[in-house]
């Protein structure tokens, strides 16, 4: 097309590579925003099981001095 095409042809293309190349650029600043979410999420994730694990133990030991009590 660049050795036979018209100057409108030339535009054109170049038209849809500047299309082209903004859709490239909103597509990584999606997955960027997702790879973001998901890390954050993970975090908020693992934050939530360390606080679970803690007052599971927290109640087991707690149970456990209560058997305890119950005994004597």
């Amino acid at each position: 097309m660049l050795l036979n095409g018209t100057s409108d042809d030339v535009a054109a293309l170049d038209h849809r590579i500047a299309l082209t190349e903004i859709r490239l650029d909103q597509l990584e600043v999606q997955h960027a925003a997702a790879v973001l979410a998901e890390a954050e999420t993970r975090a908020a994730h693992e934050t939530e099981q360390k606080r679970r694990k803690d007052l599971h133990r927290k109640a087991m030991k707690t149970s456990a001095e209560v058997a305890k009590l119950a005994d004597e």
